[in-house]
């Protein structure tokens, strides 16, 4: 087995010396071939799952502690919110399918394969992003209609009558539903950022679940700001401070925008070993 090195210039420059864009039907062709590698693996299911196991698992745990000593109260608005709210957690997974459908091909080495088949990077990485998208609407509807599955009748069965297709309960599902698709391309920027695998999927969710969460609790000044904060503002949040909705959406698609230019230089600089017999 032999291997040649691509390097940035063999496949796409950057610089002075650009060219004028990428090869007409590079991101066609890239979706494409995204889409097929997404048909042939099994990542995006066993995530998918994991995704409305998580809020199952959660939405069960806080509606169990309903009418317990110190359990969650349901009497005000924001204690029924709580108890729904948990659909976002399958925001995470969006975000890890993001994060893989670069990672991953750095670690099987296929990268080197892919850019030759698609000779464009910053395609290469937008037909990603493009992909996740309806992947992580998925994601965070399944998740929703899980949290609301479980949620409701729980609520009902305490005498409680939730009105599902008005005011802040609405804004929370139309959030939640939308979340993926922001959750999803801000995972592509990082994967595009952290060039380990191990290290990127283990960064995103202790950060997530850790230290970010940890700042938007006990510093909201600072937090609400943060990619976190904007996801809380997007899905309304009950027990957080957060900006209003749309400010939230126009924040998280900043955060996203900016990781996806730092990770197309990333990826523009990467020199690439490709495998051959």
């Amino acid at each position: 087995m032999t291997t040649l090195s691509l390097a940035p210039d063999d496949i796409d420059r950057t610089g002075p010396r650009r060219r004028a864009g990428a090869p007409p039907g590079a991101l066609r062709l890239a979706v494409a071939a995204e889409v097929a590698r997404v048909r042939t693996t099994r990542t995006v299911l066993w995530l998918g799952l994991a995704g409305a196991l998580l809020s199952a698992v959660m939405t069960g745990m806080v509606a169990a502690t309903i009418g317990q000593p110190n359990g969650q109260e349901i009497a005000s608005e924001a204690g029924r919110l709580t108890v729904l709210s948990f659909g976002f957690s399958a925001g995470l997974m969006a975000t890890l399918v993001g994060v893989l459908s670069v990672a991953s091909e750095r670690r099987y080495r296929t990268m080197g394969t892919s850019l030759i088949a698609t000779p464009s990077r910053s395609s290469w990485l937008l037909a990603k992003a493009v992909v996740a998208v309806p992947i992580g609407l998925v994601f965070t509807a399944v998740g929703q209609a899980v949290a609301l599955g479980i949620g409701v009748p729980v609520l009902s069965s305490h005498g409680v009558s939730v009105g599902l297709w008005s005011g802040p309960m609405l804004q929370m599902t139309l959030g939640t539903l939308t979340l993926g698709a922001f959750s999803a391309v801000w995972g592509v920027a990082l994967g595009g950022l952290i060039r380990n695998q191990m290290v990127a999927v283990a960064a995103v969710t202790l950060y997530s679940i850790m230290v970010e969460a940890a700042v938007i609790q006990y510093l909201p000044a600072i937090g609400k700001w943060l990619p976190g904060g904007a996801q809380s503002a997007i899905v309304h949040d009950p027990a957080t401070e957060h900006l209003s909705a749309g400010a939230g959406y126009l924040l998280f698609a900043a955060w996203c925008a900016l990781g996806l230019v730092l990770a197309a230089r990333q990826v523009a600089r990467e020199d690439v070993t490709v495998s051959a017999t």
